[in-house]
């Protein structure tokens, strides 16, 4: 896997350490246009270097990720030590969710129930949100589509807390050593074939559950956050970091040519595998499928200090203010939300300012 030099990786946090920081002193009025191109030149001048040298290696490629038996508990303990993606097989068998759960039984059993939904654009890459029944988001999936309706990030113990009995969080727990009465944040994800989750990533650990259909994952290592062109919306709260490049399978980017040499796991997800998905490893989604997958978030400081050191002090506010309780972790997605808009409005300012 590509490891980029440590002499590349502190330049990279120090250019967008800067860039920051002009960002901050520009929405106060009080950034200076020539220190701004002065960055600009200097993020210029590194991502031409960079991209010179990579070019000289073989071609960037994705490979598979392991699958582990989720009964061998030494295997599960050194995958989670490892803080490296793998998938785990039958590690949730004996959950009533993986026989009960369906389509056709969410709407029977819980048609009435109003969710927020991400409507995904086909023609164009485009959201939308809305607030709408849980049945009415089911017949969407069989519509024209145009728009693709997507649950996610929902809090959906709290919108339907009779399917706490239908999960076993304990799993969890056993999974990453933690006490027994150690929260665990669970967040549904539920929608039609063809939605995606844009390329991001996050200080959480997740064990990422598709119970109900089909899914493709793109996870790629912390250490190649260079990259990926990460941009500078930092959210409120929950600390959630996206990329501006736009996942393809194939061909080069005029744009973003660093994508060009970036390497790491290509997943496909079938019903009943789980994903051990650790801290700040950046990752892209699309349902092959209608699909009903479940996180399962905790916060482990190691083995997100493991992970990346420089993005977990920047996730490190966020990460006490939850801790003080300062921030309910179930609000996330309204948080998120908020960071999206945000982003495509600084993307919108920086074009009509000619800033590409």
């Amino acid at each position: 896997m590509l490891r980029l030099r440590w002499r590349e990786r502190t330049s990279s946090a120090s250019l967008y350490l800067a860039e920051l920081g002009a960002d901050r002193l520009a929405a106060m009025g009080l950034a200076s246009d020539r220190a701004q191109h002065g960055l600009d030149q200097m993020r210029a001048r590194f991502e031409r270097r960079l991209h010179e040298r990579l070019a000289a290696r073989s071609p960037s490629r994705l490979r598979a990720a392991p699958r582990i038996d989720g009964g061998d508990l030494d295997a599960l303990r050194r995958a989670h030590a490892a803080a490296t993606p793998v998938i785990i097989e039958g590690l949730y068998d004996d959950w009533p969710a993986r026989q009960a759960w369906s389509m056709a039984s969410f709407r029977e059993r819980f048609g009435e129930r109003r969710f927020d939904v991400n409507v995904q654009h086909t023609a164009h890459r485009g959201t939308d949100f809305r607030t709408m029944c849980l049945a009415d988001i089911i017949d969407s999936f069989d519509g024209p589509g145009g728009e693709l309706n997507y649950i996610m990030f929902s809090p959906v113990l709290k919108t339907i807390p009779e399917l706490r009995d239908e999960i076993d969080l304990d799993t969890v727990r056993r999974f990453a050593g933690l006490a027994d009465d150690r929260e665990v944040w669970v967040k549904l994800f539920f929608g039609p074939a063809g939605t995606r989750t844009s390329l991001h990533m996050a200080p959480q650990s997740n064990l990422f559950f598709q119970v109900q259909g089909e899914k493709r994952w793109v996870m790629l290592p912390p250490e190649q956050s260079a990259l990926v062109y990460p941009n500078r919306t930092l959210p409120r709260g929950l600390p959630y970091f996206f990329s501006n490049y736009g996942w393809r399978d194939a061909g080069g980017s005029r744009r973003f040519p660093l994508t060009d040499h970036l390497e790491g796991w290509d997943i496909h997800l079938e019903a009943g595998d789980a994903l051990w998905v650790p801290p700040f490893h950046w990752h892209w989604v699309e349902a092959q499928t209608p699909s009903i997958s479940l996180s399962t978030w905790w916060y482990d400081p190691l083995i997100a200090l493991k992970s990346s050191p420089f993005f977990f002090m920047l996730s490190l506010p966020g990460l006490l203010g939850i801790a003080a309780e300062r921030y309910d972790v179930d609000d996330f997605d309204t948080e998120r939300t908020r960071t999206i808009r945000d982003r495509l409005a600084a993307l919108r300012r920086r074009r009509s300012q000619g800033g590409g």
